[in-house]
């Protein structure tokens, strides 16, 4: 039987995801896109990330995020951040445990193309967000995926990922650096699997 995807299902599942990255022969969209979906990254955040925002302490290594939210009202964004502008705001994600293998995969692409700065470097700047979305699309024709999927679909896809697996929205909610936890909230819209997991052993009352 197949499975009809709702309105709100703009998201990649498990499975499409891992086609997408198995179609994917460059080494630099492989890792956009494997960084994109596992870190749950904004476009903008992505193509900004540099070389030195790959930090260590005692603890281990974590990756600096830049943030695009620029301190107006509420946290939304000010104005427009232009390509190659570093926002001035940083948070950062835990590069330990699960995701030491995301260190691995970038230490090995920054090391082979000896990387200096930008870690997807275009013409002396970054890679433009335009042109990443583009290479998105391009890929997910090519294994057949939903055209309603963007490249904001690998945030989703993280998104209700990480829900189903911690079934706590605080945890998505610090995860995707939201500042709103209402924001977070379309994640709880659980899947028809989520939904059988929740009813299984309820008592009837008759």
């Amino acid at each position: 039987m197949n499975k009809r995807k709702t309105s709100r299902q703009k998201y990649l599942t498990e499975d499409e995801y891992k086609r997408l990255l198995g179609v994917i022969r460059n080494e630099r969209d492989y890792v956009l896109f494997f960084l994109c979906g596992n870190l749950g990254l904004r476009v903008g955040e992505l193509v900004r990330l540099r070389v030195s925002d790959i930090m260590k302490d005692e603890k281990g290594f974590y990756l600096k995020i830049p943030t695009l939210k620029r301190g107006g009202v509420k946290g939304k964004v000010k104005g427009t951040i232009q390509r190659g502008e570093l926002p001035k705001a940083y948070e950062d994600i835990p590069l330990s445990s699960d995701l030491a293998s995301i260190r691995e995969i970038l230490s090995k692409y920054i090391s082979k193309y000896k990387i200096k700065d930008w870690i997807f470097p275009y013409k002396g700047l970054h890679l433009p967000e335009y042109t990443v979305a583009r290479y998105f699309k391009s890929y997910a024709r090519k294994v057949g995926l939903d055209p309603r999927y963007s490249i904001h679909s690998l945030r989703h896809f993280k998104g209700f990922y990480t829900y189903k697996m911690k079934t706590d929205l605080r945890a998505v909610q610090i995860l995707l650096r939201h500042r709103n936890i209402r924001t977070t909230t379309i994640y709880a819209d659980a899947d028809l699997d989520s939904k059988r997991r929740i009813v299984e052993g309820l008592e009837l009352f008759r």
